[in-house]
């Protein structure tokens, strides 16, 4: 007698599967409701994995000569180059990037003019296209570090009219408008970074020091620990649970990382196949990139992975379109969301 085994459509003695992967991919054809609920049982039906496909974005940069008004997205599924997404408004550097699921928010930058910018601007992830208007900041975050969860958005510290800034505000990612005062850094610095977990946002660097928040609230920051050496121009990247730091300007080339719902000093993870001065770095909720950056005064354009619950050397990921850094990564599967 012949057996239907959850294949749609095929009627046989012996389950046959329908060829290659569908976690996250797609097929074509027509099916009853009865065949897509025995395929969706059998496990065969294409699915998101735990929210959207994890993409990694690269906004803007300088290649020592020029800023960049591209935006690069990687599909960090699998290791590859990045591919063209869209336009910034504008040519951006030391601008600071974040997102949640649906939405990538940057906020800031400098322009090829050397004009610090306060404006907030924003992509759709799961689509291509030119970043367009969110909003203001109430300060100027150039060089500063940013970090969210999947509702919020945080922007901090960075460079102000030539000073040091220390404020921190905040966005409602799934809206537009303007930013919104949080609380302040524990000191006034620039040139750091941020990451995150659902709950807690840290924010490194700019000296040894690392704050955090929590990101549901306002507030000052509070201390975390402090970073192996004092650094800037770092990259980071989170697990829902790991926060890892690399990059900068001093002693580039170290992994480190922390257990973002703790406090305490940071752990050596590895090394990076190079020194990268100001990377970008991007990441899906297990692997963390970072690409570009600064060597010697040349611009990078190569891309090194890791596997952020596990500690070790950096391997190849792939390149980005073109050399640069000062820019800043984002994804729309990091460990906040």
């Amino acid at each position: 007698m012949s057996t239907k085994h959850f294949t749609a459509n095929v009627i046989s003695a012996t389950k046959i599967v329908p060829n290659g992967s569908f976690i996250g991919s797609s097929a074509s054809g027509v099916w009853t409701l009865d065949e897509h609920y025995d395929l969706i049982k059998g496990d065969n039906w294409p699915r998101q994995e735990n929210g959207p496909s994890p993409r990694g974005f690269q906004f803007g940069g300088f290649d020592g000569n020029n800023n960049f008004d591209r935006i690069d997205v990687y599909d960090l599924t699998t290791t590859g180059n990045s591919t063209d997404f869209g336009n910034m408004t504008e040519s951006i550097r030391f601008g600071t990037v974040t997102g949640s699921s649906s939405r990538i928010v940057r906020f800031g930058g400098t322009s090829s003019s050397n004009a610090n910018r306060n404006n907030i601007k924003y992509i759709t992830a799961a689509t291509s296209g030119d970043e367009q208007n969110f909003g203001d900041l109430s300060a100027q975050h150039e060089q500063g570090g940013a970090l969210s969860n999947d509702t919020r958005a945080l922007a901090g510290g960075g460079n102000w009219g030539g000073s040091n800034n220390g404020t921190i505000e905040y966005v409602t990612i799934a809206s537009t408008g303007n930013g919104t005062d949080f609380g302040n850094l524990s000191a006034n610095r620039t040139s750091i970074t941020g990451c995150a977990s659902t709950t807690r946002g840290i924010f490194a660097g700019g000296t040894n020091v690392i704050d955090y928040v929590t990101i549901g609230s306002t507030g000052d920051a509070s201390d975390f620990g402090d970073l192996d050496a004092s650094k800037y121009s770092l990259a980071s990247v989170a697990s829902s649970t790991r926060g890892v730091f690399s990059g900068g300007n001093t002693d580039a080339i170290s992994i480190e990382y922390i257990t973002i719902a703790n406090t305490g000093n940071t752990t050596d993870f590895g090394d990076l196949d190079s020194a990268r001065n100001h990377p970008f770095g991007s990441c899906s909720k297990t692997i963390g990139v970072f690409s570009g950056g600064l060597l010697s005064g040349s611009a990078l354009s190569t891309a090194q992975q890791i596997t952020i619950a596990s500690t070790g050397n950096s391997t190849s990921f792939g390149t980005l379109t073109a050399a640069r850094y000062y820019g800043d990564g984002a994804s729309n599967a990091h460990g906040g969301i």
